[in-house]
């Protein structure tokens, strides 16, 4: 073979034929020129023996060559243009114009053993210019076409594994370096699918269109990503050197990526070659320093980089057209990746081991720290179960000494309260005839004395039904004649007040227990004659709303309370108006007490001068036969 190089890139075949004899130069071996935007033709001759096919193929390599121009010999004299023919190859020329669809570029040339038979080449791309081809015959060529197909094919398919696997691995561990390797391993799958021609096995149609920049990114792209794997592995910040003479690499990386689709690549492809061989040379020192410092994997690590480097090496000395290209080294940092890919593979799997390692330690140190807090807890819940223990022993006697003490009131104070009720009767019979200045006392006395005995006797019954373990029976209650006698003993107890009360509920009746809803009536009553201004009028309304009773009690006031209406439902909570007025703050707390245990809700609204007191209960209007029985807290 030989070459000339056109400098214009503009000369034709004819004038390529008129050149003298010594303007093209021999080759030594497959064609290497590097980068550059100038056209190269190339010339060879070859004669074919009689036992050899009269249709011979050509097949040429690499791949990524823009345009190859192949003038084939078909007339008897060599120094004719018109003897020769035209066939379109190379990665811009669409697939369906080659003579036949290839990963690599096939022509067939019909030869006659009684001649040689010359070719030309006119090689032009916007990359490197390299070339390396062979004649096959057909079972040859098919041959050929199998073996590169099922290597590339292989490659591929290996991965694509390693970078599903990588993607599983980091979705388990959420560990980036398993992305970034699964990346770079996706960008040599795609830089490879258009340096070797299988793309347009896959993607006849506009494989032409795709190929360069899915090549130059995948370069680009991958160099990236290899850099960054590097300083993600060897905490390269620990180093500054090292650090920065890595981003400096990566710069170079992401120009080569951006590049090749705009097409300049020719043109600075020898500052980043340049620039590469300087940085992988700083990069090796620190790698074999900073490789001792990884715990799981280091020497696998430092093998598999060292691997790559000279891959890359190797790689760019090609591109550039220092050494020869043949078949098995143009794709060598394809195919020396293999190794490279199982080798930082295996690492990982060490690293996962030891990462799952760790995981283990860290969850039987996790169940040690459990059961030893489990056994400090048992400890303290069995302190606390005696502390609860001596609570309930404790309770139970307080229960039995409130029993003692009930049993003792009702002994102790029925003879005083007989003697009390006999001679209230005495004095009402003195006072018989007389003017009955004191008739109302005495029957405000009276009403108090029917009280404090019903307060007694409802006491000393729910502490012997708690005794024998039974509960008190509820009543049909008419309202209207129930609130009627309330507040007739509420006039007669607070005579300088007025009750304004209007009867209006007919024949409605609610479930209840007639003692308990009394107490709980009393003590707002109670409340509102406390702190009412004297000689004003507490009205007391009734009435239906959505299929309940609704009491109110409104009573004017000058005492401002401060508090919420909920806080002084609060037990032991008393208002702020409440300084001169004896209580212990259980009245309001006892009612909702009450008015909840039979399912109705009581509220307090207040303003400046007017508090309203509201109790809701459910009507039952319906007899029934049977009441349960709800358990109501000691008035």
């Amino acid at each position: 073979m030989e070459r000339f190089v056109d400098h214009s890139g503009s000369m034709t075949l004819d004038r390529i034929i008129a050149l003298p004899a010594d303007s093209f130069q021999p080759l030594k071996s497959n064609l290497a020129v590097g980068t550059g935007q100038n056209a190269v033709w190339v010339r060879f001759t070859f004669r074919r023996t009689p036992s050899f096919p009269g249709v011979a193929w050509l097949q040429l390599y690499p791949a990524y060559l823009d345009y190859v121009d192949l003038y084939a010999q078909s007339g008897l004299d060599p120094a004719k243009p018109a003897s020769y023919h035209l066939i379109n190859l190379g990665a811009r020329v669409p697939a369906a114009r080659r003579p036949l669809v290839h990963p690599e570029f096939v022509a067939p040339i019909a030869t006659d053993s009684a001649q040689p038979c010359t070719v030309y080449l006119r090689l032009c791309s916007n990359s490197t210019v390299n070339l390396a081809g062979a004649l096959h015959t057909l079972p040859g060529l098919i041959y050929h076409t199998s073996k590169i197909t099922i290597t590339y094919g292989g490659y591929l398919i290996m991965c694509l594994v390693l970078t599903l696997v990588n993607i599983l691995i980091y979705l388990r561990l959420r560990d980036a370096i398993y992305l970034i390797f699964s990346a770079w391993i996706f960008t040599l799958f795609c830089s490879l699918l258009a340096s070797s021609g299988i793309i347009t096995l896959i993607f006849p149609a506009f494989a032409h269109q795709i190929y360069e920049p899915l090549y130059g990114a995948g370069l680009g792209i991958g160099g990236m990503l290899f850099t960054t794997l590097a300083m993600k592995m060897f905490e390269t910040k620990r180093i500054p050197a090292f650090h920065y003479s890595l981003i400096a690499l990566l710069s170079v990386a992401a120009l080569a990526g951006l590049v090749f689709p705009v097409e300049r690549y020719g043109e600075t492809m020898p500052f980043m070659i340049n620039s590469v061989f300087i940085l992988l040379l700083l990069f090796n020192w620190p790698t074999f320093w900073s490789v001792c410092t990884i715990a799981s994997g280091g020497m696998i690590f430092l093998v598999a980089f060292i691997i790559t480097y000279l891959a890359y090496m190797v790689q760019f000395m090609h591109l550039l057209g220092w050494i020869p290209m043949n078949w098995w080294d143009i794709n060598v940092l394809y195919f020396v990746s293999i190794a490279d890919m199982i080798l930082m593979f295996l690492a990982f799997l060490n690293r996962l081991y030891a990462a799952e390692k760790m995981v283990v330690e860290m969850a039987r140190e996790s169940e040690k720290t459990a059961l030893t807090l489990a056994g400090e807890m048992t400890v303290e819940l069995r302190e606390r179960e005696n502390q609860l223990e001596l609570a309930l022993a404790s309770e139970r006697v307080a229960l039995e000494e409130q029993r003692r003490f009930l049993s003792m009131l009702s002994h102790e104070y029925r003879t005083p309260l007989s003697v009390i009720r006999g001679n209230i009767g005495i004095i009402e019979l003195l006072e018989e005839g007389k003017e009955g200045r004191y008739r109302d006392k005495l029957d405000a006395i009276q009403i108090s004395l029917d009280r404090l005995v019903e307060v007694m006797e409802v006491s000393l019954e729910r502490s012997h039904l708690s005794d024998n373990g039974d509960s008190v029976g509820r009543q049909r209650i008419r309202l209207a004649s129930f609130l009627a006698s309330q507040i007739a003993d509420a006039r007669a107890l607070w005579p300088p007040h007025v009750f304004i009360y209007s009867e209006p509920l007919d024949e409605h009746h609610v479930v209840g227990e007639p003692q308990y809803l009394k107490t709980a009536l009393f003590n707002l009553l109670d409340n509102a004659s406390k702190y009412s201004l004297r000689q004003s009028p507490i009205k007391v309304s009734c009435g239906i709303e959505q299929g309940a009773a609704v009491i109110r009690i409104e009573n004017q006031t000058n005492s401002p309370v401060h508090e919420e209406g909920e806080e002084l439902f609060v037990k032991y909570k008393r208002g702020s108006n409440t300084s001169n007025t004896s209580g212990a703050g259980i009245g309001l707390w006892l009612v909702r007490q009450i008015i909840m245990q039979h399912n109705g809700r009581v509220t307090l609204e207040r303003s400046a001068s007017r508090v309203v007191a509201t109790v809701r209960l459910p009507l039952d209007d319906d007899a029934r036969a049977n009441y349960s029985a709800v358990n109501i807290p000691d008035p």
